[in-house]
């Protein structure tokens, strides 16, 4: 039984079904003989994910390095393939032990915060932005950008920054 991500949301997939089978059995309960196979097992069925192992543990050591060295909490890293929008790694630290069962490792966030932790990501996308512009327009590295004293009307909303930047 699935108890979490992946494995508990796929657990119909995964579980096959049971088979049922009529036997004769002696006075102790000991099976005897097969008499009948009234339903077959079905085995469950492969599910195979993008998760690249070298990629996952690079992922995660590097995590937990940079953590370590910015003296942070925690922090969660995901690697995608953009040509495939494939998920090649997804890492957190600190982490836990999924058959750990001490209350201090259950109260500590058996969460998968990669996915599960909210956050704005405006800011962590600008770079992003930077680069897609870099790459397809004429705007070079010294480029000013107008940034509308942080203001831009958007599609009918209006979007506010942190700052009142005019430019960067």
């Amino acid at each position: 039984v699935g108890q979490e991500g992946v494995e508990r949301a796929f657990d119909d997939w995964l579980s096959g079904e049971d088979g049922k089978k009529r036997v004769i059995q002696d006075r102790m309960g000991r099976k005897v003989e097969d008499v009948e196979s009234i339903r077959p097992t079905r085995p469950g069925k492969d599910l195979r994910l993008s998760i690249d192992l070298r990629v996952q543990y690079l992922a995660y050591r590097e995590l937990k390095a940079a953590v370590r060295d910015q003296k942070a909490r925690g922090g969660s890293m995901v690697v995608i393939d953009v040509t495939t929008g494939e998920v090649l790694a997804m890492a957190n630290y600190p982490t836990y032990d999924p058959n750990g069962t001490s209350k201090k490792e259950i109260k500590s966030g058996r969460s998968n915060l990669a996915v599960e932790a909210p956050f704005e990501p405006g800011s962590v996308f600008k770079i992003i932005t930077l680069a897609a512009a870099l790459e397809t327009t004429f705007l070079k590295p010294e480029t000013m950008i107008n940034c509308g004293n942080g203001i831009i009307n958007l599609f009918g909303r209006v979007i506010h920054d942190h700052n009142r930047y005019s430019s960067l």
